[in-house]
């Protein structure tokens, strides 16, 4: 139970970071070096599909990520939770 809580947690805290990160516009997050395509796949996504996809890409996963976290902490706090 307390790794769900952990985990939900980070998910959220995960979530939270690329959606301010895009808002703000960090580097790491929006426009990522080309050199780094064989071990980080935002710099991968960006040179397949552009620094515009990434925007949206980082808003949507970051939404998701948000979300898939909440409905985990809302289900321990109500005590509904299947993996026990």
């Amino acid at each position: 139970m307390e790794i769900i809580k952990i985990m939900s947690f980070a998910a959220l805290v995960i979530g939270a970071l690329l959606i301010i990160g895009t808002k703000f516009r960090w580097i790491i997050l929006v426009d990522p070096p080309e050199e780094w395509t064989a071990i980080y796949s935002h710099s991968a996504l960006k040179k397949i599909f552009g620094s515009d996809f990434l925007i949206g890409f980082n808003y949507v996963v970051g939404t998701l990520f948000i979300i898939i976290a909440l409905f985990f902490l809302w289900k321990v706090v109500t005590g509904n939770v299947l993996f026990e």
